[in-house]
């Protein structure tokens, strides 16, 4: 599955490095789901390229908020939300109250693209426009997709099962909410199912995003870290991206 929540990841980690002490890997594996009807597949499938191609939206994961307008640029809801319009960044260095006061401005690296850039918001449609397993259920389609295990988390082996309620209104998909099921190894040859809930994806006001641009003052350009590291701000001296 190419879009994993990071709470998701950080859960699993924890659990894996807890039994990666007391015990060795052993693959698990759940069964290959069934495809769907092709009616319902063809349903699913038609909202989520109608989500993909709305000229803007709105979208909510948890308590972060994104705007997003097409083909290339999102900003964050708040007073410092960062900006990113095609391959480059804008973070917020400085604010009074809710007013940002100076921009640096750099090339989109990847955990912002992944974090905040249109990527974050369009890889959780897109990867669902790969699925066939899909059933339709009291108007919300279920969505079943078994991946390997290390796509979640890089301590564990075998697969896991990701099930995923998707509703659609209005011929958008509004709501993505997944489960993931994930074998991990016990003692003694057994496994055990954990059951992580990732956050809920929300999708809104389609078409009626305000216009999203770059800063057009007090913008200077950031520079890399020569540590690596996102952002370091240091006196007069700022690097990052």
């Amino acid at each position: 599955m190419s879009f994993v929540p990071l709470g998701v990841l950080a859960c699993l980690t924890v659990a894996a490095l807890i039994l990666s002490l007391n015990t060795s890997p052993r693959a698990a594996y759940f069964a290959t789901p069934n495809p769907g009807k092709p009616a319902v597949v063809k349903q699913l499938h038609a909202a989520l390229r109608t989500t993909l191609s709305a000229p803007s939206f709105q979208y909510r994961s948890g308590v972060d908020i994104t705007d997003y307008q097409a083909p290339n640029r999102t900003q964050g809801i708040g007073p410092l939300g960062d900006i990113v319009i095609g391959h480059t960044a804008y973070v917020p260095l400085g604010a009074v109250g809710n007013t940002v006061t100076k921009w640096g401005a750099g090339p989109l690296v990847p955990v912002l693209k992944r974090l905040e850039g249109p990527e974050s918001v369009l890889s959780f449609p897109k990867d669902l426009l790969h699925q066939t397993s899909v059933t339709l259920n009291e108007g919300v389609f279920t969505v079943r997709e078994v991946v390997p295990s290390d796509e979640l988390d890089a301590l564990l082996t075998g697969q896991s099962l990701v099930v995923t309620k998707v509703r659609v209104h209005g011929g958008y998909v509004v709501s993505v909410h997944s489960v993931f099921y994930v074998q991990l190894p016990g003692r003694h040859g057994r496994s055990w199912t954990k059951k992580v809930f990732g956050p809920v994806e929300t999708y809104s006001k389609f078409g009626n995003v305000r216009s999203i641009n770059a800063p057009d003052t007090n913008v200077i350009r950031l520079h890399p870290c020569p540590d690596g590291a996102v952002m370091n701000v240091s006196g007069s001296h700022v690097c990052g991206l």
